[in-house]
């Protein structure tokens, strides 16, 4: 097999010896796994401008909704409630609802009866998420 001289990688700044497709193994690695060499320390990987922490609260959303093994799916996806946002609505309401000031935000659907949406979610801190939920009146059986 003919091998090429392919000099240094083809990325500006980087004086390493390209291997692959004019590129170093490094950056080679990073342009076909599908991880962007520009992204932002804290962005998360597949959700562009959009942090890690966001888009792990997404995802534990996305999983009570739809997994069946997940421990709390009776009280979300078993009773029909569904997430319809996106990573960067989550990113929205965060920047909205100024969470990252918060001790410790949580998620919370307006009316627990709803789909998680723009419309319906906010975030809380946690101590004011209990007091709504288990101190807020409840609705007289007729």
């Amino acid at each position: 097999m003919k091998r090429h001289n392919l000099g240094k990688c083809c990325i500006e700044g980087c004086d390493k010896k390209a291997v692959i497709k004019e590129m170093c193994a490094l950056h080679y690695s990073r342009v076909y796994s599908g991880r962007n060499m520009h992204r932002e320390k804290g962005d998360s990987v597949k959700y562009p401008g959009v942090s890690t922490r966001i888009y792990r609260i997404w995802q534990l959303i996305e999983q009570r909704c739809t997994d069946p093994r997940v421990n709390k799916f009776q009280y979300y996806g078993g009773k029909g409630i569904r997430n319809l946002l996106t990573p960067y609505d989550l990113q929205f309401l965060w920047d909205r609802d100024s969470a990252n000031e918060m001790a410790q935000p949580t998620i919370d659907r307006i009316n627990s009866n709803e789909h998680y949406t723009l419309d319906n979610c906010r975030f809380l801190e946690f101590t004011d998420n209990i007091r709504v939920r288990f101190y807020s009146p409840k609705p007289k059986k007729r």
